[in-house]
């Protein structure tokens, strides 16, 4: 195997998380991409590389059909990956993290993360698995409603979780590609803290220098807007996540540090990085 090249799939690269994990790369190392939909082609590419040192595997997801990208090209490309790499790290699902309720994903999504799961344990291959949390950029679905009114509506104003930084995730993701000694653990990602709808909210109005609130929408209203760009099952299971976390927070996990060595940066930092898109 090259020690040189590092495998990523286009899904992770068309996001403002693969920016953070091409620069968080060593300029030893050289990343490539694969293709899920063309298993053929990405066995002759990394052929043709003469294998890669590592491959970083993300899954790309529908999330308006509510379906993955050609999911049964699963077996597939485990296989390319594990005859030609000598390390996969999977991204998952954090629903499949331990003790996760049953509630934070619907069950085909769930389903399809096990298998993919399973067959990265199964390859033969040196392999670790990432569950990140939701991610602090999912706040700037706010952005125009704060510009505009400084005011967010939706449901379940108490809910709480510990949103991830993108840049936390990328230095996890490059930690695991090439450093010894995760080979084998499933690590649950994580934010510092968990915070409410209402204090994501107050975070960005102290730091843009203006209020700003969440204001609870009823539950039938919320889901019909979720419902003009998601699948049923999928609005439904996120909302009944957000129910759960109003009573039972989703708690920091201590993954992050143990991976990276240092505690994840708090929501507030990501904001201040992210200010002008409130403004």
């Amino acid at each position: 195997m090259t020690q040189r090249h590092v495998l990523l799939f286009p899904d992770a690269l068309a996001s403002e998380l693969a920016q953070h994990i091409l620069s968080s790369l060593p300029y030893s190392v050289e990343p490539v991409t694969g293709e899920v939909t063309d298993p053929d082609r990405l066995a002759a590419r990394l052929n043709e590389l003469g294998g890669v040192r590592a491959a970083f595997l993300t899954w790309p997801y529908d999330r308006a059909a509510g379906r993955f990208t050609a999911p049964q090209n699963a077996p597939a490309v485990v296989e390319a990956l594990a005859e030609h790499s000598g390390r996969i790290v999977l991204s998952s699902s954090h629903g499949l993290r331990e003790g996760a309720p049953a509630t934070t994903h619907n069950a085909s999504h769930a389903d399809f993360h096990r298998a993919l799961e399973d067959r990265v344990r199964g390859s033969g291959v040196p392999w670790t698995i990432l569950r990140p949390c939701m991610p602090a950029h999912m706040t700037l679905r706010w952005a125009e409603a704060i510009r505009s009114e400084g005011v967010v509506r939706g449901p379940y104003a108490k809910a709480a979780r510990p949103l991830i930084d993108d840049r936390d995730v990328a230095e996890a993701v490059v930690h695991t590609l090439l450093d010894d000694g995760h080979d084998g653990a499933s690590y649950f990602l994580t934010g510092s803290e968990p915070l409410t709808h209402e204090q994501r909210a107050e975070t960005i109005g102290a730091v843009i220098g203006r209020p700003v609130r969440y204001e609870e929408t009823p539950l039938e209203e919320a889901r019909r807007m979720m419902l003009r760009t998601w699948p049923h099952e999928l609005a439904d299971a996120v909302l009944a996540t957000m129910a759960l976390q109003v009573t039972e927070p989703e708690l920091p996990s201590p993954d992050l540090e143990h991976i990276t060595g240092y505690p994840p940066r708090p929501f507030r930092a990501w904001v201040a990085d992210h200010a002008d898109a409130f403004r």
